[in-house]
């Protein structure tokens, strides 16, 4: 059982850690026009700030 649930702890992790990666990225870029205009994107964004 502790083998099954492994892979599963690992990729949890490792997309908690690519979402902040992502999300201060993002934060630290000035918007391009393209990615401003996005609602989808702005959306994205804004949940993973507010999920920290």
């Amino acid at each position: 059982m502790t083998r099954s649930l492994a892979p599963a702890a690992q990729t949890s992790r490792f997309r908690w850690w690519a979402s902040r990666g992502l999300a201060s990225y993002a934060a630290n870029q000035p918007p391009s026009p393209e990615i401003a205009r996005s609602p989808a994107v702005r959306q994205h964004l804004q949940q993973m700030r507010g999920s920290w």
